[in-house]
């Protein structure tokens, strides 16, 4: 008897819930009701937009320039450690060294420059990622700026970003890339 109420209680429940869900969708006073009730999805391809951008291919071009600075810097080490070492063998297999000292003093000499070297490409490996995080930032925020800007101006309450993968199903999106694009005048 109790089990027989409960499912009643869940019926009527149920049947209430859908009429009044449905009394507020039929309930059309204004246009405005019916548009802030469902939400207007929307989704775009990030990094496509961003791929796109005039802007991130000058922003590559200077990373590019960036890093091979920080190469040529590298493989001038390189360089120099590499004529240091050979000149310590060569006066290591000859014993041409005037002393213990001398020769300990440029093994040590070889020990700091290698460790320079190891030093500078860690430090260079943070500063090129700083440096592309100063570059496409610009960008970056540009895209928003423009995403944020057809959003209001197409009254999408969410924006979807397919590029990261989190959509498992959309229905009834729009893909917003072309707005984005001709916003930015892109085409």
């Amino acid at each position: 008897m109790m089990k027989q109420i409960q499912k009643i209680l869940v019926l009527v429940f149920t049947i209430g819930t859908f009429a009044v869900a449905h009394a507020q969708t039929t309930n059309t006073t204004s246009p405005t009701t019916t548009q802030s009730a469902t939400p207007k999805f929307g989704h775009l391809n990030s990094d496509e937009l961003i791929a796109l951008m005039p802007q991130t291919q000058t922003a590559r071009q200077q990373l590019q320039a960036f890093q091979a600075s920080l190469q040529n810097d590298l493989k001038l080490m390189e360089t120099e450690f590499q004529t240091m070492y050979t000149d310590f063998l060569q006066k290591s297999k000859s014993n041409s060294f005037a002393s213990e000292t001398q020769k300990n003093t440029q093994q040590k000499n070889l020990e700091d420059m290698q460790n320079r070297i190891v030093d500078f490409q860690e430090n260079a490996q943070q500063e090129l990622g700083k440096k592309e995080v100063e570059l496409l930032q610009p960008v970056l925020e540009k895209a928003q700026k423009a995403i944020d800007e057809v959003a209001a101006e197409n009254g999408f309450t969410y924006i979807l970003d397919t590029s990261k993968g989190a959509v498992l199903f959309a229905q009834e999106s729009l893909d917003i890339l072309p707005l984005v694009k001709a916003k930015l005048g892109i085409q």
